[in-house]
């Protein structure tokens, strides 16, 4: 039986004891999307495991004081409403490697996974992925060899440009924290 749209069926309440706090951990963990196939959850909608054509491929772009920033936006496409996934990153690295590695990669398409500081009551809030259904291209790539502020790093910004979402960003759960953790780790 298909899912009715158009109907809210979930009460949206503060938590007190579990309060909903701001930020992501200073990790992004990138992966090419045609290297990826993720299983979701048919009742919660969360993925539960990411199955990479090479194990422990995904890419690692650190990050200081908040500066893996993750947004999404619901955004109308025509007659239908849509969602863009964004995934704004430093990287602290200007290598002949790495600048070789990002002019190959405007050409991409990716799956960010960022863990968030809230983890929620049970662990099920920690983690998020984005362009889980169409990917996110490599949009804008900056670097100011003058900025203090970014100390000349680069300033990459992930985004769902032509191909919206379906959904909002897939939460990453299996069990529980320390279960999710550990896969998240493996990527």
């Amino acid at each position: 039986m298909a899912t009715i749209c158009g109907a809210l069926t979930e009460d949206n309440l503060k938590d007190c004891d579990v309060p909903l706090q701001s930020g992501t951990r200073d990790e992004l963990k990138i992966m090419n999307f045609a290297d990826v196939t993720l299983t979701r959850d048919v009742v919660t909608g969360a993925i539960t495991a990411i199955t990479q054509t090479v194990p422990g491929s995904a890419v690692v772009i650190d990050g200081q004081k908040n500066s893996i920033a993750p947004r999404t936006e619901m955004v109308k496409v025509g007659v239908y409403k849509r969602f863009d996934h964004e995934i704004k990153a430093m990287g602290f690295s200007i290598s002949p490697i790495i600048k070789k590695d990002l002019e190959s990669a405007k050409d991409g398409l990716y799956i960010g996974v960022v863990e968030n500081f809230f983890k929620g009551a049970d662990g099920s809030a920690a983690f998020e992925i984005y362009g889980a259904d169409n990917g996110l291209e490599l949009d804008a790539l900056t670097r100011e060899a003058n900025n203090t502020d970014t100390q000349g790093g680069f300033e990459f910004t992930f985004f769902t440009d032509t191909n919206k979402e379906p959904r909002l960003p897939a939460s990453f759960f299996l069990t529980d924290y320390a279960t999710t953790k550990a896969l998240y780790t493996a990527l």
